[in-house]
């Protein structure tokens, strides 16, 4: 019955979601509400902590090749804040808030750069110690459990992260309290309508392709990303949540983003990001919001 439905955390729809895959680990249902997929059954936020803080989520490749300022980080973290300054003007000597920062290299890399009081909150203690250890200001926790003074930030991150994060509403609620009046919100995600999650979509619909593809169906949609958004349902849960949207596109992932060494399948990955380009149905979006200059909270 549709009462014994829980709400989409991202609509709040009990309406009917149809099935898209199946995973080891539950299935991707779509919100007929507002398009987003949702990971079900949901883990609850005892397992998803216990997920992010395992040995298998910290050996993850996306993350070993991302743990020192080598050149190519340093890279991603100037396309990072540049494409930030190029919506919202100068950076420098402004208070930055990087949540998911595991060993807090942006955190580094802002303050070095441009001059940023830069804190960094991550909810694996691991990484903190790590990154602490390196002589960054690094918390433990949630946005909302590490509870930053009220507009004390200028601007807050989330760069691969709502879509790990239990309640993305109350995540966006606390972003709303520590951000100043005019402070900015910068979000990345997977786009649910990108080319590469159709594709992903359509090879688990092909019958007796489950047991050839898992791997590569559960490096897409790992158990730890709970909902993946569209660009609609992403600005509605922003304005919902009482900010303002500057800007919402989606951008494809350069190579040196690519956590795949095979040449092959490396190959095979920018093929399909180059159509995707191609056709306008690229793999992030990214989300720049701001709390208005009038706002109380």
């Amino acid at each position: 019955m549709i009462a014994d439905r829980p709400p989409c955390v991202v609509c709040g729809s009990v309406a009917l979601r149809p099935l898209r895959l199946t995973l080891t680990y539950g299935g991707i249902r779509e919100c007929s509400g507002c398009g987003s997929g949702l990971l079900e059954p949901r883990p609850s936020e005892r397992d998803l902590a216990a997920l992010h803080g395992s040995d298998d989520y910290f050996n993850h490749p996306y993350f070993l090749e991302r743990r020192e300022l080598t050149p190519m980080v340093r890279m991603a973290c100037e396309a990072k804040l540049s494409r930030l300054e190029r919506s919202v003007g100068s950076l420098r000597n402004k208070t930055i808030v990087d949540v998911g920062c595991d060993l807090g290299l942006l955190v580094a890399y802002a303050t070095e750069s441009r001059q940023m009081t830069s804190i960094g909150i991550d909810i694996f203690p691991r990484v903190v110690e790590l990154g602490r250890a390196a002589g960054r200001d690094l918390r433990v926790g949630t946005l909302e459990s590490v509870a930053l003074s009220a507009a004390s930030a200028d601007m807050i991150c989330g760069f691969d992260l709502i879509e790990h994060v239990d309640d993305p509403a109350r995540f966006l609620r606390e972003a709303l309290r520590v951000l100043k009046p005019g402070g900015t919100l910068a979000l990345e995600t997977p786009n649910y309508d990108g080319l590469v999650y159709r594709i992903g979509r359509w090879l688990a619909a092909l019958p007796g392709t489950s047991g050839l593809l898992r791997p590569l169906q559960e490096r897409l949609w790992p158990p730890f990303h709970v909902q993946y958004f569209t660009r609609d349902s992403l600005t509605q849960l922003l304005k919902t949540a009482g900010f303002e949207v500057v800007q919402l596109e989606a951008r494809e992932l350069e190579s040196a983003e690519l956590a795949v060494s095979q040449p092959v399948l490396r190959l095979a990955v920018q093929s399909v990001f180059a159509l995707s380009r191609a056709v306008g149905a690229m793999t992030l979006l990214t989300a720049i919001a701001r709390k208005p200059a009038a706002a109380h909270i």
